[in-house]
């Protein structure tokens, strides 16, 4: 047997791809999708996993 995977999305690049979201709310998800920057999201992230682990 061999199973066969999708590509991997994001939630965002999903819902995209499903059509189900307005012209609206596609303009208001890609203004904040085109603002991530995810070097700082992780920079962020790694104090509050130790502070989660300590």
């Amino acid at each position: 047997m061999h199973k066969v995977y999708d590509k991997a999305q994001t939630p965002y690049q999903q819902a995209l791809a499903a059509g189900i979201l307005t012209e609206a709310k596609q303009q208001e998800l890609a203004a904040i999708y085109d603002g991530l920057n995810p070097t700082l999201l992780l920079s962020w992230s790694e104090p509050l996993k130790l502070d989660t682990l300590g």
